[in-house]
């Protein structure tokens, strides 16, 4: 399932790249920047990003959410490897267009900027592997009226590192021994039982991972299942399937 995603990601930033004459990339200028003092891991990567009026004129942008706080998807980010190899990445426009009096703008003055603090941990599919990517940022708006629209690449790329987990275990934390048997009766299904289950701990919560048996070349799902346990009290806080 991860080399499907993957696939149809770099087809979908190919062809968006092809089809990006005729956008409004000259009306505005984009920049992404690290938030600074955070330790990046998959599940944290806040990143900056910062809107600047290049016209001689005033322009309006749409926001990123609409008054309801629904995210309108218009920033599409991609990860890459030092290879260059497409690792994970977010999707472009929701599948359901937006309510015309549900969405709000912001003017921008000549030279005038906008910036947005967002954490793109939750947008990003699959979630990224410990390790170091280049991010490459895309907006591409289809709604709204009399605003930037059409496709706009950043102006810079990032280098962003994210951290293996801390394996710390503190006092009052349940064991790996007792955190692997939760997991198991958390999940029932079937998986590799060729393969050992991973168990890491991270900020106080362990992740087991349900490995699964993929034939070489084949698409599929880079594990069974991932159960995330609180490592106090022992709860189950989520269940995610390959």
């Amino acid at each position: 399932m991860k080399t499907k995603l993957i696939a149809l990601l770099t087809t979908l930033i190919l062809i968006l790249t092809i089809n990006s004459k005729g956008s409004d990339g000259k009306m505005c200028k984009i920049n992404i920047e690290l938030v600074p003092n955070v330790l990046y891991k998959p599940h944290r990567i806040p990143v900056k990003v910062t809107f600047t009026n290049n016209q001689d004129k005033p322009i309006r942008l749409l926001k990123l959410t609409d008054k309801n706080g629904r995210y309108l998807h218009a920033l599409s980010f991609g990860c890459y490897d030092k290879q260059g190899r497409a690792q994970t990445g977010s999707g472009f426009t929701p599948k359901n267009p937006p309510k015309d009096d549900l969405l709000e703008y912001i003017s921008l003055n000549p030279k005038e900027f906008w910036g947005v603090e967002i954490d793109i941990s939750k947008l990003l599919r699959p979630r990224p592997e410990p390790g170091e990517y280049r991010l490459e940022l895309r907006y591409h708006n289809l709604y709204g009226d009399k605003c930037v629209k059409g496709l706009i690449k950043a102006e810079n790329t990032l280098t962003i590192a994210l951290a293996e987990p801390d394996n710390k275990l503190k006092l009052g934390y349940i064991s790996k021994e007792e955190a692997v048997a939760i997991a198991k009766k958390a999940y029932s299904m079937q998986y590799d039982k060729n393969q050992s289950l991973k168990i890491s701990l991270d900020e106080g919560i362990y992740t087991v991972v349900f490995p699964v048996d993929i034939p070489k070349d084949t698409w599929g799902p880079s594990y069974a299942a991932k159960v995330k346990i609180d490592a106090e009290t022992g709860k189950v806080l989520q269940v995610l399937g390959g």
